[in-house]
């Protein structure tokens, strides 16, 4: 009798420790789906504040609606605006050349467009700093070997 309610104990022990680490597992998976959304949600909302702003720039006459810069980068945006999970069209978007205006008309950056594009390539550099571990791996490794070479190009102090 002793042996059948040992058996028992454990097997609802083991039951017990099983169902644990079964919901421990499960709860993780949940939260790195969370967090994915989350990171998802804000770039979606830095791209989104890029794209009303060249907008209204575009509306007030800042920006020419005809320049390339504006073509490539509202087409950039909205794409990665949209559709968060479509970083490829988004980067076919963004990196197709404007066609080359003739010589004898040749095409001015503003300077709202140059602040436009800075914005906008600093929310890229976010993005792929939030996306893809090779990237942060080599930032990382760049901003180390630039301190290393600050470090060791440093003179003394005098004492």
């Amino acid at each position: 009798m002793e042996a059948t309610i040992v058996a028992t104990l454990a097997a609802v022990a083991l039951f017990l420790l099983l169902a644990n680490i079964a919901r421990s597992l499960a709860r993780r998976g949940w939260r790195r789906e969370l967090r994915r959304a989350v990171v998802r949600e804000r770039n979606r909302n830095r791209f989104g504040v890029l794209r009303t702003r060249l907008m209204a720039q575009s509306r007030d006459g800042v920006i020419d609606v005809k320049s390339p810069i504006f073509r490539s980068m509202y087409s950039g945006l909205t794409v990665l605006m949209r559709e968060p999970h479509e970083y490829a069209k988004a980067a076919l978007a963004i990196m197709t050349l404007p066609e080359r205006p003739p010589l004898e008309q040749p095409s001015r950056v503003t300077r709202a467009e140059a602040e436009l594009a800075l914005e906008f390539s600093d929310a890229l550099d976010r993005l792929c700093r939030d996306f893809s571990r090779a990237y942060r791996f080599l930032q990382n490794a760049r901003k180390r070997l630039r301190d290393f070479g600050t470090a060791a190009n440093a003179t003394p102090a005098p004492a």
